[in-house]
């Protein structure tokens, strides 16, 4: 019994070798997938444990696939969406004391505090010059 223990411990972890594993964009489906589980317990929206479901295959078949490639892709667009929301947070928190712009040459968001008059801004990632009232 020992033996065949051991042998399938050693089987299963030559099959995880190369595998993509468990990263944020997992984990966020992860957690959606409880909430939607959750959510489903009500008689009127029992139609999410289907959804759920196919959440939490997504999540497993992206922690256990052998395409990192794909996988890589998958998470930088997770990662793009995740940091325009953050943007958009950012704006709205500091929408009081700060204006956010976008550089004309190479579309960066540039943020500039507010009530300071004429300002030239220099664009850090471009050099892009640029004179704004704000």
């Amino acid at each position: 019994m020992k033996i065949w223990f051991l042998s399938t411990i050693s089987k299963i972890r030559q099959w995880i070798q190369g595998r993509y594993g468990y990263d944020q964009l997992s984990r966020f489906l992860f957690i959606l997938t409880l909430a939607l589980i959750v959510l489903s317990r009500i008689s009127v929206l029992r139609f999410l444990y289907i959804p759920a479901l196919l959440l939490l295959s997504w999540s497993c078949i992206r922690c256990y696939s052998a395409n990192h490639k794909r996988r890589r892709a998958e998470y930088a667009a997770y990662l793009r969406i995740k940091s325009f929301f953050s943007l958009q947070k950012r704006k709205w928190s500091e929408r009081k004391t700060h204006t956010y712009f976008k550089c004309s040459s190479c579309k960066k968001t540039l943020r500039i505090p507010k009530r300071k008059g004429k300002m030239r801004i220099t664009c850090p990632e471009c050099g892009y010059v640029v004179e704004k009232r704000t």
